[in-house]
């Protein structure tokens, strides 16, 4: 036992020797010893140091025995993003033209890479720190409190049927676009184009989520536990038609995540890790072609997801696709400061104002002023939406000292995707939240504050203060019901 302790302490101090001082000094040395290279170059060299930042907290994440935390797949949502494109272009010299960084000026690809390294440095710092003897395993624990229980299904039932008509009428709205003009007109569809969208938009929010509590809260259920599985499942498959893969990929994870937590524990194998991800990955892939198909069957789906050209093509595709994000930080280093004055903040400001209705500030849009993917879209003068990034706001705000802001979001972020509660009753309630929150975030690498801070106030802080004030209620006097 005591060798075991040693060992222990001993890779712990290997750990912070090579994370606190031998990584950064890669870092620093790599950026003051070599010129500005050709973009091949530079992407061989940044994206491998990457590579070894993930590599080394994969590794120390395993031996923790927490691959399954929801904060590691936000950072493997963060790698991919990021990092996608240049680790292709390093592998593969020859597809140079084809990629989003063909048009790159080195000078300000180089500086993109090194803000999106220290970035992401910093996540997995945060990771490597928090991610200790957090355990989010509560199935096959009895209920003891009853009146929690039934103050997350008073919650759940309110938001599930709130949010339906919404929810339905905004799903019945994509399937007519995507089956008349194409996916295309869905993403290009404008957020909102007056206060009443806005309301439908957040009503919408609150169906999935009200789901999600429903299925915990009535988790001895069976028939009722099937009735809503199949409910989630059907909207997967509509969202799956329409060609929504994030929100598909992002149901499914959260669901067997908390399936596992709260229901039965589901045990992987660290050998069907890799086998795991080619499969979400080939479902990714299969998403995207179908839903760029004019003729949609269930037949033609499948026989897409059952025939990929190789083993490691629908990583390559995912890699160059959702690698396409660095575009944003790209332009936005490249035209800030220089073309537009840093933001200092305002960005953020405007996200938590755009929350409250537009009444309340005489009609003025602060979600206009926070959509910076229609800023970059204005100024670029593009036809399409090129999206925005966490990353890529942080700069907007203040430039390379934005690190502190991605490091703020980290420490959020991982509080979020946590749960140190004791208690068993506060951990389920706790653990639907997470869910929700890998249903709302599995893809932050890609979004900006505006869609972060709307979607955590809307179906995580307000149900959680409507679940406490719920069930001082139904406990005013101070009994509390016990299962027998």
């Amino acid at each position: 036992m005591l060798s075991k302790l040693n060992s222990v302490k001993y890779f712990n101090i290997i750990l912070s020797i090579l994370y606190l001082f031998i990584i950064p000094a890669i870092f620093i040395a790599s950026f003051a010893l070599q010129p500005i290279q050709p973009l091949v170059l530079q992407s061989q060299i940044y994206s491998t140091l990457a590579c070894f930042i993930m590599v080394v907290y994969i590794v120390e994440i395993a031996r923790r025995k927490s691959l399954m935390h929801p904060y590691n797949f936000f950072i493997i949502g963060v790698f991919i993003c990021w990092f996608g494109q240049s680790i292709i272009l390093s592998l593969q010299p020859e597809i140079l033209k084809q990629l989003t960084i063909s048009e790159f000026k080195p000078n300000i690809y180089l500086h993109t890479l090194l803000y999106s390294i220290a970035s992401f440095y910093i996540l997995c710092g945060l990771g490597l720190y928090k991610i200790k003897n957090i355990n989010h395993d509560n199935a096959h624990k009895k209920v003891v409190n009853l009146y929690k229980f039934k103050s997350v299904n008073i919650v759940g039932l309110a938001m599930a049927g709130i949010g339906a008509s919404a929810y339905v009428g905004s799903k019945i709205t994509q399937l007519t676009l995507a089956n008349k003009y194409g996916y295309k007109a869905i993403y290009e569809m404008p957020l909102e184009s007056n206060s009443s969208s806005s309301l439908l938009s957040a009503l919408s929010m609150l169906f999935v989520p009200g789901i999600f509590m429903l299925l915990i809260a009535n988790k001895n259920n069976k028939n009722l536990r099937r009735i809503l599985s199949c409910a989630l499942l059907l909207i997967c498959l509509t969202s799956l038609y329409i060609g929504a893969r994030g929100e598909v990929i992002g149901i499914l994870i959260a669901y067997i995540w908390l399936y596992s937590a709260e229901i039965n524990k589901i045990k992987i194998n660290r050998l069907l890790v890799v086998p795991i991800f080619l499969i979400v990955a080939q479902t990714s892939n299969a998403i995207a072609l179908f839903r760029a198909s004019n003729e949609r069957t269930f037949s033609m789906f499948i026989n897409i997801l059952l025939s990929p050209k190789s083993l490691l093509e629908p990583v390559r595709n995912i890699f160059i696709e959702y690698g396409f994000n660095i575009f944003s930080l790209y332009n936005t280093i490249d035209l800030v400061p220089l073309q537009k004055s840093y933001s200092y903040g305002y960005t953020y400001l405007a996200s938590i104002l755009a929350i409250f209705p537009r009444i309340m500030f005489a009609g003025y849009s602060f979600a206009n002023d926070a959509a910076l993917a229609n800023w970059l879209k204005l100024k670029l003068n593009l036809n399409y939406g090129p999206g925005f990034t966490i990353v890529a706001e942080s700069y907007y705000n203040f430039g390379f000292f934005g690190i502190v802001s991605i490091l703020i979001l980290g420490i959020f972020i991982i509080n979020v995707f946590s749960n140190g509660k004791k208690n068993s009753d506060d951990k389920s309630i706790k653990n639907i939240f997470i869910a929700v929150a890998i249903y709302n975030f599995l893809f932050l690498a890609r979004d900006t504050s505006l869609f972060v801070i709307r979607k955590y106030v809307y179906t995580i802080m307000i149900p959680t203060l409507a679940i406490y004030i719920v069930y001082k209620y139904i406990n005013r006097n101070g009994n509390i019901e016990n299962e027998k």
